[in-house]
């Protein structure tokens, strides 16, 4: 049975936004394992500041926390937001060389987009 969790959304006063998903079934090779990041964003004010690189760490201990035990996070990223993509390039995500239909909501209009997928491998003893 195919499973996802919408578990963890939060804005902060820093301008941060972050939503986690957790997808829990691996009987469907489309289904995806692990937590996935879906939107990590940092109002323009605050940018530069380290905020991201926090926020995308919280992501990542919260994967491998003993709630979600995942060994992978995924990040969906637009394919022409070049600088999305190299955060997360920086920060070892690779891309997984497929893209993945998305739902974005713009100005109360919802289409389906495709988003490159990337994904890292996490372990607990990198958040210990």
């Amino acid at each position: 049975q195919q499973g996802q969790n919408q578990d963890d959304c939060s804005q902060d006063d820093d301008g941060a936004t972050s939503t986690t998903t957790t997808n829990t079934d691996d009987s469907n090779n489309d289904v995806l394992v692990g937590a996935t990041i879906g939107v990590l964003a940092i109002l323009p004010t605050y940018q530069n500041q380290g905020i991201g690189n926090k926020l995308l760490q919280k992501c990542e201990a919260l994967a491998v926390s003993e709630a979600w035990n995942f060994q992978r996070i995924y990040a969906e990223v637009e394919p022409q937001n070049h600088r999305a993509l190299d955060f997360f390039q920086r920060k070892g995500y690779i891309q997984e060389g497929r893209m993945v239909p998305v739902t974005v909501r713009r100005k109360r209009v919802y289409k389906e987009r495709p988003h490159l997928l990337l994904y890292k491998n996490l372990t607990k003893t990198d958040f210990q």
